[in-house]
């Protein structure tokens, strides 16, 4: 089947048949779709007055606003490849980044005193149009480079995948044949647009005619959700647990018609309290290289079911081998890694399968279950040991919120594990009583040797870096 090379723009689609319909708000403030539409254009212009042509690249390193918003689509309509980043990124290993992508130019929403390099690109102030006339359609290229991001890196280096809005788009339709949305829904960007999951959630709303809701400056998440009382939200557990901590948070996650939880691996006692307490909670499945979710449970799923990541939501996209390493292959499929040599690398099988680096299997209703990554394996005195195994038992504990289980070197075994743990407010960590759970239903090889509270400073990111804990364990291990 060959790849298709045009779509007609969504936003435009939006604008032209709904263009009253609220897009964008922010606090009182709100856009409608004909609003944001004629913004992205003006954008537009600014962009082909700056020099930037198709191909070029952008990096952006500010955070979530209106302007942000309206460039990113702005961008995408031009054929300029966006490079979102984290805005906490200092400004060498910034610069670092943007020599790595060879950039033509830098968005950010803060002054730089520092010299920079590529050139600041600022656009123009945003105002408020009362043009009514009515927009023509619009078709954009979707099957070239689109966005370049910056995997989660949780067990090594993180990578550049380079998607196209042909993959964007295609994981937004199927992620709302199993999640319903539509116009009068309201989705919070609770997720940084540096990672898929946040720009998944623009694709998903202007596909829909549903509104984005971006949260004020200052505001918690939970002061957001009482003030803005949107309909759809995404979390990962760690938002998830703040949140079911708060005096507001349960009662306005009950309230929503969908909560999709996904980016790391949740506890069976998270998802029961979830469950307990009526949140429409999804669990999913996905990655940067397949553009957010490629399984999910359906709406209304069972505690069983949630325990699980879903079905694939195309059919016959993922495999499993002999040796449980998941396979995906589908339309949302990523154009490949960002090489320093400006060269794409894509790593697939003769078949054209991409290995995900997850391993896992389909229970008897054809539900993924997740076991772990192929690359967080080690191996202690010739057994392998994989680690997600012992956390999910770690976390069944009474009193433990969250626990890592790294290798480290050892004499005899040439890597031991070990756990750090995570107690929850009124517990303290009680070494006998983890050994005697564990003991209890894992060989003795598996039983982390030692048992370190949890790190007070740790990397910021969706996903736990394991890298991180492995070189904190053997720190503790030589002290």
């Amino acid at each position: 089947m060959s790849e298709i090379k045009e779509k007609p723009c969504p936003l435009r689609q939006q604008a032209i048949t709904c263009p009253d319909a609220p897009a964008l708000s922010m606090g009182p403030h709100q856009w409608s779709y004909a609003a944001w539409d004629r913004a992205v254009a003006h954008y537009e212009q600014a962009l082909d007055e700056s020099g930037l042509r198709r191909g070029d690249r952008m990096l952006l390193s500010a955070r979530a606003s209106v302007e942000y918003c309206t460039l990113l689509l702005a961008l995408f309509r031009k054929g300029i490849i966006a490079c979102p980043t984290n805005p906490a990124l200092p400004s060498k290993a910034l610069k670092t980044w943007a020599s790595f992508l060879r950039a033509s130019a830098i968005y950010r929403d803060a002054p730089d005193n520092t010299a920079t390099a590529p050139p600041s690109f600022q656009p123009p102030i945003l105002s408020g149009s009362d043009e009514k006339s009515l927009p023509a359609p619009l078709p954009i290229t979707v099957s070239t480079g689109a966005a370049v991001i910056q995997t989660s890196g949780s067990t090594g280096q993180a990578k550049a995948a380079l998607l196209s809005l042909n993959n964007f788009l295609t994981a937004a339709a199927l992620a709302r044949q199993n999640m319903p949305l539509q116009a009068g829904d309201s989705w919070l960007l609770s997720l940084p647009l540096f990672h898929v999951s946040g720009l998944s959630i623009l694709f998903r709303c202007i596909q829909a005619g549903a509104t984005v809701v971006l949260p004020e400056q200052g505001d918690s998440l939970e002061d957001t959700l009482i003030k803005s009382q949107v309909t759809h939200l995404s979390l990962v557990p760690t938002q998830l647990q703040r949140l079911l901590d708060t005096t507001e948070g349960c009662p306005c996650l009950s309230t929503l018609k969908a909560v999709l939880l996904g980016g790391a691996p949740a506890s069976t006692s998270l998802l029961r309290r979830a469950h307990e307490a009526q949140i429409p909670l999804i669990t999913s499945y996905g990655m940067t290289e397949t553009a957010a979710q490629c399984c999910a449970v359906p709406p209304g799923a069972s505690l069983s079911v949630l325990q699980s990541s879903g079905r694939p939501l195309e059919k016959g996209s993922l495999r499993i081998d002999d040796d449980n390493r998941i396979f995906y292959r589908g339309e949302a499929l990523f154009q490949g890694y960002l090489q320093e040599d400006g060269s794409l690398f894509r790593p697939l099988t003769e078949e054209g399968w991409f290995p995900t680096g997850d391993c896992g299997y389909f229970d008897d209703d054809g539900y993924l279950h997740i076991t772990g990554r192929s690359d967080a394996r080690f191996i202690c005195g010739g057994e392998n040991i994989q680690p997600e195994e012992i956390e999910v038992l770690l976390n069944e504990i009474p009193g433990v919120s969250a626990s890592v289980v790294v290798g480290v070197a050892d004499p005899c075994y040439g890597t031991s594990p070990v756990a750090f743990i995570r107690m929850e407010e009124g517990y303290v960590l009680d070494e006998t009583l983890l050994r005697r759970h564990l003991e209890a239903k894992q060989p003795p090889f598996k039983i982390p040797r030692k048992y370190y509270p949890w790190p007070d400073e740790i990397p910021s990111g969706i996903k736990i870096n394991r890298s991180w804990f492995t070189a904190k364990g053997e720190q503790l291990a030589e002290g």
